[in-house]
C-alpha cells in the first residue's frame, strides 16, 4: 500500500461479512473463517478477485462470472479456520484440528484445495510463521514443520510434554509464533 494512506476499504466489502483472518497470496486477498450477516460459516475461505500492484481489489462478488473471486467449504474436518499463510506457490490454511492447502488453478475453479493433514492443526491464530524452510506451527499437541508436503512434529517427548502441561487452558487462544 501507499506510505501516505496506510489503511483503506475494502472495495465491495459489505460492512454485513467480517473474517477471523485476512492475508494475501499471490494478488489476491483470502478471508478466513467469514462471518455473513451475523451467521458464522468457521469453515469458509473467501477470496478477492486479482487486485493490481498497490491497489486494493475490486471486487468480492463470488457470484459474478467475469471477475475471479470466490468462496470456498473446508468441509472434511469439524474445526475452525484458524488462520493461514502462502508457502511457495501454494497457501497453508491452518483449522483447529487440520491442515489445507490452496493451489492457484486459474478459470473457471480458480484454486484447488486438498487436505494436507487431517489430524495436525494450529493451536490458535497466529501459531504458524513462515521461516526459510516452511512453515514453524505450534500446533494441537506438537510443534511442527510444514515444507509444504509433510507435517513433522519436532519436539522430543519430554520437552512435549513439559510445554503441553504447562498451558493454561484459559489462555490457550492468547498463543502465538
Amino acid at each position: 500500500p501507499a506510505t501516505v494512506q496506510k489503511m483503506q476499504n475494502l472495495n465491495n466489502w459489505t460492512s454485513t461479512i467480517e473474517c477471523k483472518s485476512m492475508r494475501s497470496f499471490r494478488s489476491f486477498l483470502v478471508a478466513l473463517n467469514v462471518t455473513k450477516s451475523d451467521v458464522n460459516y468457521p469453515g469458509l475461505v473467501k477470496w478477492s478477485t486479482e487486485a493490481g500492484l498497490q491497489t486494493t481489489p475490486t471486487s468480492w462478488d463470488e457470484t459474478s462470472a467475469i471477475v475471479d473471486a470466490g468462496e470456498y467449504e473446508l468441509a472434511d474436518s469439524k474445526g475452525d479456520i484458524l488462520d493461514g499463510l502462502p508457502l511457495a506457490d501454494t497457501f497453508m490454511i491452518y483449522k483447529e484440528d487440520s491442515t489445507y492447502t490452496m493451489t492457484y488453478v486459474g478459470t473457471p475453479f480458480i484454486f484447488a484445495f486438498r487436505q494436507l493433514s487431517p489430524t495436525i492443526g494450529a493451536l490458535a491464530k497466529n501459531c504458524v510463521v513462515a521461516y526459510p524452510k516452511g512453515h514453524a506451527i505450534f500446533g494441537n499437541g506438537d510443534f511442527y514443520i510444514n515444507d509444504g508436503r509433510t507435517l513433522q512434529p519436532i519436539l522430543p517427548p519430554k520437552l512435549r510434554s513439559y510445554v503441553f502441561s504447562s498451558i493454561d487452558g484459559e489462555a490457550l487462544k492468547k498463543s502465538f509464533v
